[in-house]
Parts: C-alpha cells; structure tokens; sequence
C-alpha cells in the first residue's frame, strides 16, 4: 500500500510539473519569397507578412499560403505537412526505457512510451512542412 501511495504521489507530481510542456506545439521556419517582392503574404485567409518573409508555422496541419500584389494574379501555394515519425519513434522508445528502469516495470515503460509517441504526434513532432515552391506573380 505504501508503494502504490508513493507511486500515486510520484505520478501526480510529474503530472503537474509536466503541464507546461503539454501546451507546446512543433513550428517550422518557412521561407516567402515572390518576384517583385513586396506582396501581402496570406496563411490560411490570415494576414502574415509581406515578403520576403520568414514564417513560423505550427507542423500540426498544412497550410495554404497565399500572395497578393496589386496588378498581379493571385498566388495560392498548399504547404502539405509530411509524416516523419522516425525522431519520435526514438524519443519514445527511450522514455519507455527510462521509465520502465525508473519504475522498475516493463508495463510501465511500454505504457509511458507509447504515451509519449502519442504525445509528440499531437504536438507535430512527427510531421515536417516540405520547402514550398512559389511562382512568379
């Protein structure tokens, strides 16, 4: 019964310190740039920049950039994120190892690997933002 209660504490402890990190979501420097530069960059019907530009772009979706210049056409760009899940893989498979010889419990470490891949794929750690190619206007 001790055991189980420090293990509850222990748990609960971890829970509310790691709280921040659950808030974190993966960005992406991407560049912008258009020939003649100076158009009005659009990310996802959301004003961003003018360019040239460099834009911090959360991983957890695509995206659609586009760019707006008077007496030019409209350019619209999918910036389609692209599954990458080998860091994570590792990541996790290392928290389920750490945790497994903390708790001294395999059952434990698979349960707190898995947890963590899954944790990482929701904040985009597992996806990449490919470098977009963007026309002449």
């Amino acid at each position: 019964m001790k055991h189980s209660l420090s293990l509850l504490t222990l748990s609960a402890l971890l829970l509310l310190c790691g709280c921040e990190s659950f808030n974190y979501t993966k960005h992406q420097s991407v560049p912008v740039s258009s020939i003649p530069a100076g158009a009005n960059i659009f990310v996802d019907g959301k004003e961003a920049g003018v360019t040239p530009a460099n834009l911090n772009l959360p991983c957890t979706q695509s995206h659609i950039v586009s760019l707006f210049k008077d007496g030019y056409k409209q350019c619209d760009v999918v910036i389609k994120r692209v599954y990458c899940p080998e860091n994570a893989v590792i990541d996790a498979t290392n928290n389920g190892i750490r945790s497994g010889d903390f708790f001294g419990s395999a059952n434990q470490g698979v349960a707190n690997g898995l947890a963590s891949y899954v944790m990482a794929e929701s904040r985009g750690e597992t996806y990449k933002l490919p470098r977009p190619q963007f026309p002449y206007l």
